[in-house]
């Protein structure tokens, strides 16, 4: 089973991620004010504009455009998630609340797999 997901721009779609589904324990639901972290488990790569993300031990390669990119650089453990989305939808002019509703899918997603780590 695959998982899309996908932050829309008018009739653009700015990031689209296609991840292998796999199953790893559940996560904690994440709202606006989760902090997250890329895992040290993975590794990544900018290519053109996209970032292919290494989940090392499963070997799966995940495939992020520029948004997603966006939102992956700043994983970074420090910053809630609803100023990353709030950033993001300022930069690409769109609605905050679904740009954040977006954002937490995507991460969410990505903890299913063992890519982020929840920090609180």
């Amino acid at each position: 089973m695959e998982t899309a997901v996908r932050l829309p721009r008018g009739a653009d779609v700015i990031y689209d991620v296609v991840m292998e589904d796999t199953a790893h324990a559940p996560v904690a639901l994440l709202s606006a004010t989760s902090v997250v972290r890329r895992s040290d488990r993975t590794a990544w790569q900018n290519f053109d504009q996209e970032l292919v993300i290494l989940d090392v031990p499963t070997r799966i390669l995940l495939g992020v455009n520029t948004v997603g990119g966006l939102v992956w650089d700043r994983l970074d453990g420090q910053r809630p998630l609803g100023e990353i989305a709030r950033a993001i939808a300022d930069e690409y002019q769109q609605s905050a609340d679904q740009v954040l509703q977006d954002v937490l899918s995507f991460v969410q997603d990505l903890a299913k797999r063992g890519c982020v780590e929840y920090m609180g």
